[in-house]
Formats: structure tokens, sequence, C-alpha cells
């Protein structure tokens, strides 16, 4: 089963691109977008025309950063001077229920990706934990060398010292 998701152009300018459907035997057609046009379209469709929003950068690959290029190069948005990010379509994606899916038009950087400390869920408290604990070593890191109160001298003469001896052997 093939999820669909709502499509909306908020731009001025028509927004069309090819796609190719699998499930129809490879057929190819023209999906167009026209201003203020709200469609109802398949979840391929709106990777095609926005960006897989579960996209990350990883150590190793750089993944979302080419998605990204891949979405300025598809609409004619990159050149040798960069990416020019106004010449992108403004289109906006909604779930069948209404709610907003975070595409990489809307999110390049990313940032629903990385949850916040309000967030309820499992890693919403985890999150809010590391937020707890690195505020803890700023104010550590932060606060002064606590004085010595009892302004108490040590005399070095008290301190036991190791005094190297030889093992024993027997034979």
């Amino acid at each position: 089963m093939q999820a669909f998701v709502r499509l909306k152009n908020n731009g001025s300018e028509v927004v069309a691109l090819p796609y190719r459907d699998a499930t129809q035997g490879n057929r190819e057609e023209i999906i167009s977008f026209d201003p203020g046009e709200e469609k109802v379209v398949p979840w391929d469709v709106m990777i095609l025309f926005c960006g897989d929003p579960s996209v990350t950068n990883k150590e190793y690959w750089r993944e979302r950063d080419e998605a990204i290029n891949s979405l300025h190069l598809c609409y004619g948005a990159l050149s040798l001077a960069g990416p020019d990010s106004s010449k992108m379509p403004n289109l906006e994606a909604r779930s069948m229920d209404g709610e907003l899916i975070p595409t990489l038009l809307a999110d390049p950087l990313g940032e629903h990706l990385v949850p916040s400390a309000g967030d309820t869920t499992d890693v919403g408290r985890l999150q809010a934990q590391i937020e707890a604990l690195q505020a803890e070593v700023r104010n550590i890191a932060d606060a002064p060398e606590a004085p010595d109160v009892d302004n108490e001298t040590v005399n070095v003469d008290d301190i036991p010292v190791d005094k190297p001896s030889r093992a024993k052997v027997t034979r």
C-alpha cells in the first residue's frame, strides 16, 4: 500500500516535473502544480518535488546535503556560485490528516530531526537530560576554584614515602 500526501503550491509560478510511476509499468507523466493548487499525490511524488524528510547527514556521508543540492539542480537553482534558494518553489506537504510534513524544501537544515527538550517522547526526555548536563558542565567550568578555608599547612616530613626494597628470592 502506498501512502498519499497533499502537496500545495504556495508560490506564484507553475511547478512541473516528470515522474516515472513504477506501479504503472514505468509510465512517465508530467505532474504540474499551478499557483495555489493542491493535489493528493503518492509519497514518492512528494519526495521528487520536495525531498525525503527522513534523510540525514552521517559522519561518513553527507546524504542530506547531497539531496538538497539535487533539489537545487532539479529546479535550476544550483550554479557555480552555489545554491540559490530564491529560485526554489514554495511547496507545502501535509499528511492526509493535515499534519505538516517537514520536507527538505521546508527544513533544509533538518531542525525537525533534533528533538526539543519539551518533547515528551523518550528521545525528548533524553535530549532534556543532555541539555541539563551540558548546563551543569558549563556552570562547573565557569565557577571559580574554591579557596582553602582552613588555611592549613602540611608538613612535608609527615608524608610517608615508599622506599625501594629488594624482593626476597629463594633458591
